[in-house]
């Protein structure tokens, strides 16, 4: 008797040290996996509205023609004015405002508005009938009329300007912004062969108005992963999720300004956050379920699903089993 239970004994804790074993390994082999899994990651839908309540103007970046993107914007158009969003800025020459305020108030005319070719298409025109329907935010097109292409204004300044005169006409506005993610970052420092270099939205905004409250997210969609370690690291997992960029991610690069010749940067010093779409996804994603199912008992007050809590799970479950064999052990 004594002797069986020296081999069970033996057996736990040969178990036990395989799970701890386990748990380092996952670390070490999977590194990637283990910073996002202990970075705060969110929905999108929530991440953006937390962001929205915190500042004046919230810039969304986007992908152009992606269905899914637009997809998003449209069914969170509807939750916007709940949100205080009182205006929606849109990449639409601001020649063609009128159009817009025609369509808003009649219904008619939604084919006559002139949209950038690049941006065109029956999912973003939907996104009109969207707002009017919602009867939520004002949109308002921020862009540089093609017919000042040759000027000395950029479109960034333009943008810049037209926010300017919503906030200046409407001291409480809030305003989200829906632009390609090049024209969300903090800054622009140009390399020096560039001709004509001119600052971002951000900056001109600032520059104008320092006590505007402003929020800049990326949004990566099927990235190159030769340019972009989030894509690179993460393109395997399926999935969307929103994050804070901040010193945790030093040295990570971003494939958004892969085109374009800035000096590099940090991706914190050039967004704030990012949404990615087949990023953080697979096993963390079974994870952020298990957390939101833990967190919907309010037995359990942890916020956080990381290794810790597996490493803790996986200890209960080797308890659990050798208490198991122990107690089936002694009730023979």
């Amino acid at each position: 008797m004594r002797k069986s239970r020296n081999s069970i004994k033996q057996v736990v804790m040969i178990f036990s040290c395989l799970m701890k074993l386990l748990c380092i390994a996952f670390m070490l082999f999977f590194p990637a996996l283990s910073v996002a899994a202990t970075s705060e990651l969110f929905p999108p839908a929530d991440y953006l509205h937390s962001k929205l309540q915190q500042n004046d103007i919230v810039f969304l970046g986007t992908t152009h023609k992606k269905p899914e993107i637009l997809s998003f914007i449209a069914d969170l158009t509807p939750s916007l004015k709940g949100w205080g969003v009182s205006h929606i800025g849109l990449e639409i020459p601001s020649d063609q405002q009128e159009k817009i305020d025609v369509f808003m108030k009649t219904g008619q005319g939604l084919d006559d508005i002139k949209l950038h070719t690049q941006i065109d298409s029956p999912e973003y025109r939907r996104l009109f009938q969207v707002f009017r329907k919602s009867g939520g935010p004002i949109p308002v097109a921020i862009d540089l009329p093609s017919s000042m292409y040759k000027g000395t204004v950029s479109r960034d300044e333009w943008m810049a300007r037209s926010l300017l005169i919503v906030l200046n006409r409407n001291p409480s506005a809030k305003i989200l912004v829906i632009v390609g993610s090049l024209h969300t970052l903090k800054k622009l420092e140009w390399e020096d062969q560039v001709p004509n270099k001119h600052l971002s939205i951000r900056e001109y905004i600032t520059r104008e108005r320092p006590s505007t409250k402003m929020w800049s997210i990326g949004q990566i969609l099927d990235g190159n992963p030769n340019e972009c370690d989030f894509t690179r690291k993460f393109s395997s997992l399926p999935g969307a999720v929103a994050l804070d960029l901040d010193d945790r991610y030093r040295g990570w690069q971003m494939g958004l300004t892969a085109t374009i010749a800035i000096v590099p940067a940090e991706c914190f010093e050039l967004v704030d956050g990012l949404i990615g779409e087949k990023i953080f996804g697979g096993l963390l994603g079974g994870i952020n379920t298990l957390n939101n199912a833990m967190l919907a008992d309010d037995r359990i007050q942890s916020k956080r699903f990381d290794l810790g809590m597996i490493k803790n799970f996986l200890d209960f479950t080797s308890f659990w089993v050798c208490s198991k064999a122990i107690f089936g052990y002694r009730t023979k």
